[in-house]
């Protein structure tokens, strides 16, 4: 986290200077924009791989594992309708 705040502080810095002492087009404002918000999102997938965690969670996670039979858990069967 601290590795992102230290990014975007430097970032809008860097940026609102240029933007007062006229260096910086609407063209280049544009252009940046997302180009910060994507490297934003590397840093914390970086930061995240490297403590061990993905960044997305795992599809059987999110999805209730189905028995190799093709018979339904027990907490499905009894969850039917």
């Amino acid at each position: 986290v601290s590795v992102i705040l230290a990014f975007t502080i430097t970032y809008n810095l860097a940026a609102i200077s240029a933007c007062v002492l006229g260096h910086m087009t609407p063209l280049a404002a544009a252009i940046l924009m997302p180009l910060s918000s994507i490297a934003s999102l590397l840093i914390a997938r970086r930061s995240l791989r490297k403590r061990g965690k993905t960044f997305f969670p795992s599809p059987t996670r999110l999805i209730p594992a189905l028995d190799l039979t093709g018979e339904r858990s027990n907490q499905q069967k009894t969850s039917s309708c």
